[in-house]
């Protein structure tokens, strides 16, 4: 198997343009876990709350979205005898939505509604996707919209996870649909077939670009600064650029995960 691969990780989120002007939160969370030294561990998550009136707590929603994510996966990597990277993906459909049900629960025992809500998850309501790094490769999961793009060496870009065709438009799968267990998508990517970095991003990024194969340009544009100026610098710079994405593009809240092999994060490394 070689070496464990060392990962770098980097989480940006910004207000949406049209969301800042007329005052409302940033409705998107992400989280980033470096892993804990000498590890090869380590750990993204990004949600983003569905907002308008049948989801007045999507804010809230995504942010424990964030943190049940956190919770299962780095309690897996901490355990002696980690799970293998299978009995993670196999855990994440079963166990994630109840630990969100949970949270949604005692956040709403704390904090009453005004008036009785018949549907108190769509009040919460909230997609949400994950990378999780292991010495055996790397592990992708998504519940509802958003991307995840897989970037070579070489700088080709892919979609790593099977499309759904039920992501049109508005419409999306969520922690809050009638059947979220079976409306994950989770696929392994193993440590002999890992790419130069895994980008994380929520709808508004996507919905920024005039077209797809835009779209898809970020992955070597991205490898390509990282490479030259290191991942540290890029991040300084992210939170510009997303913001410059949602005036020009969707209007939309951004939020843009990294998860960027160390040997590609650390700069000057140009081809």
């Amino acid at each position: 198997m070689g070496e464990p691969v060392e990962w770098m990780v980097v989480v940006r989120s910004v207000c949406g343009a049209k969301h800042l002007r007329r005052e409302q939160p940033n409705q998107d969370a992400g989280y980033a876990w470096p892993g804990r030294e000498a590890s090869p561990c380590a750990f993204v998550a990004l949600a983003d709350g569905h907002g308008g009136n049948q989801s007045p707590r999507s804010e809230t929603g995504a942010q424990l979205a964030v943190n049940a994510a956190r919770t299962l996966v780095i309690k897996r990597f901490e355990e002696v005898d980690a799970a293998p990277l299978a009995t993670l993906a196999a855990d994440i459909p079963t166990l994630l939505v109840p630990l969100w049900r949970m949270a949604v629960a005692s956040d709403i025992a704390e904090n009453p509604f005004a008036e009785p809500c018949s549907d108190p998850y769509t009040a919460y309501g909230s997609t949400l996707m994950l990378a999780a790094a292991s010495a055996e490769g790397v592990l992708l999961a998504q519940l509802g919209d958003g991307d995840i793009l897989a970037v070579a060496d070489t700088g080709a870009t892919t979609r790593p996870l099977p499309d759904d065709p039920r992501l049109t438009g508005t419409e999306t799968t969520s922690l809050c649909g009638a059947n979220p267990t079976a409306d994950w998508r989770i696929t392994v990517l193993p440590v002999t077939d890992l790419p130069a970095l895994l980008l994380l991003s929520t709808d508004g990024y996507v919905n920024a670009f005039r077209s797809e194969a835009d779209f898809l340009k970020v992955g070597p544009d991205m490898l390509g600064m990282i490479r030259t100026h290191g991942l540290a610098a890029v991040a300084e710079q992210l939170g510009d650029w997303l913001a410059a994405a949602s005036a020009e593009g969707s209007g939309d809240d951004v939020t843009l995960g990294i998860l960027c092999r160390a040997d590609i994060a650390r700069g000057m490394t140009n081809e």
